[in-house]
């Protein structure tokens, strides 16, 4: 549970006004139990997994040979059904492992409060 109420009890603990993205965060998440944003980490998880590999995919797929001294094995190249495939693994791993993980270890984060 978020220790402020309301917008102005933030605004005051802080000694400064919210930004947007808190304000939006404090209105969505004031009255939400604690298990429902625990449940939130799976979620940013696989946006954060989604988003991430996106400047390694234009490099690629860009074909510019300067890209390939920068990577680990710069002889191999990936094909786009290649990454994709990866990433629909990846994805799946996190609805078989990850998210059930995240949500049994809510009880220990508890215990931690």
């Amino acid at each position: 549970m978020l220790p402020y109420h309301t917008l102005e009890d933030a605004q005051v603990a802080l000694g400064r006004g919210l930004t947007l993205a808190e304000t939006l965060w404090l209105k969505y998440s004031a009255n939400k139990p604690d298990f429902v944003l625990h449940c939130h980490n799976t979620l940013f998880l696989c946006l954060f997994y989604s988003i991430a590999p996106i400047p390694f995919l234009f490099m690629e797929l860009s074909g510019y040979d300067k890209f390939s001294k920068h990577k680990i094995q710069p002889l191999v190249k990936r094909t786009f059904w290649e990454m994709l495939k990866c990433y629909k693994h990846v994805m799946q791993t996190f609805v078989v492992a990850v998210g059930p993980l995240q949500i049994i270890s809510y009880p220990t984060i508890k215990i931690d409060e």
